[in-house]
């Protein structure tokens, strides 16, 4: 079925990928757009293939799946208005799951060349990209035991990097101080080269190991959105583990909070309220573009229910 360019102009107004831009930006976008219809059941791509398109669908829903360890593994479930195909954005990557049509689907692609030049004249969607693209990877890598079968995960990020580069600023001036004195002492005396080996060696084991326990820890916390719930899932090993979640649809009200340094390096909080209490998806980066995927997806989670 043809698609009018009116249709297509209020289709992209609700994504929050594009939201508050021009029309004259929207237009370009839509000049650069092709779309593809596929029938129930078309393979769009399959693991494996060389990435050649971003796919954002029009109408219809799109099953994706991959296979793990010799059989076919049920991903996600997308429908209209998500955006598939991030591994363009890896310049020939193969693609890491099949994508394919449940039912009658229409499909607006761009290819790399369009991509890039819609980006390089319209720079804030590079920062809107890079989340929706660093989270398929990251979702690809996690595995979620809570997830429900096909629940589409459109959003998913570790606190920022600040505050893992914070956790070892002390002890890295503590090991910076401990060096010179070491220094100092064998150049006074070589002999005690050999009087501080072991106690030196013990020391830069216990040293690297609180690092990899504070890496560790840090990659354990995550802030996910999908087209169910939201969630702020927060685990120290072998000692603690945690998720404070809420449903879309039971989402009243949804805020960030920056505080002045965090709007120097750029991260902040997404604060969820609920009727029983708030959700904090603490310290990411792109709050306020985070707060708009939340808010989408919210929207449509109360439109479908």
């Amino acid at each position: 079925m043809p698609v009018e360019r009116a249709q297509l102009l209020s289709f992209l107004r609700q994504s929050s990928l594009f939201r508050d831009l021009e029309e004259d930006n929207l237009d370009l976008i839509i000049n650069r757009l092709e779309i593809l219809p596929k029938e129930d059941g078309e393979i769009i791509f399959k693991q494996g293939d060389q990435s050649g398109a971003l796919y954002l669908i029009f109408s219809g829903n799109v099953h994706l799946a991959r296979w793990v360890a010799n059989r076919e593994d049920a991903y996600m479930i997308l429908a209209a208005g998500d955006l598939f195909g991030y591994e363009i954005f890896g310049r020939g990557e193969a693609r890491k799951v099949t994508a394919r049509a449940s039912g009658p689907t229409i499909l607006l692609t761009l290819n790399f060349s369009s991509l890039a030049s819609i980006i390089k004249q319209i720079p804030v969607l590079y920062n809107r990209m890079k989340i929706r693209v660093d989270s398929y990877h990251l979702a690809l890598q996690v595995r979620l035991s809570w997830r429900k079968p096909e629940e589409a995960i459109f959003y998913m990020a570790r606190r920022h990097p600040f505050f893992l580069a914070r956790r070892f600023i002390g002890p890295f001036l503590f090991g910076f101080v401990a060096l010179i004195i070491f220094s100092l002492l064998i150049l006074n005396n070589p002999l005690t080269l050999a009087k501080l080996f072991l106690p030196g060696v013990l020391v830069s084991m216990a040293f690297l190991a609180y690092c990899v326990w504070e890496y560790i820890d840090w990659t354990n916390d995550y802030s996910i959105i999908t087209n169910q719930r939201v969630n702020f899932q927060e685990k120290i090993v072998f000692l603690y583990d945690a998720r404070r979640e809420a449903l879309l649809t039971a989402i009243r009200s949804v805020e960030t909070f920056v505080t002045r340094l965090g709007l120097v390096l750029g991260y902040g909080n997404v604060i969820v309220h609920t009727f029983a209490g708030d959700v904090i998806l603490e310290n990411i980066a792109y709050v306020k573009d985070v707060a708009a995927m939340l808010e989408e997806q919210r929207r449509r989670a109360i439109t479908t229910d």
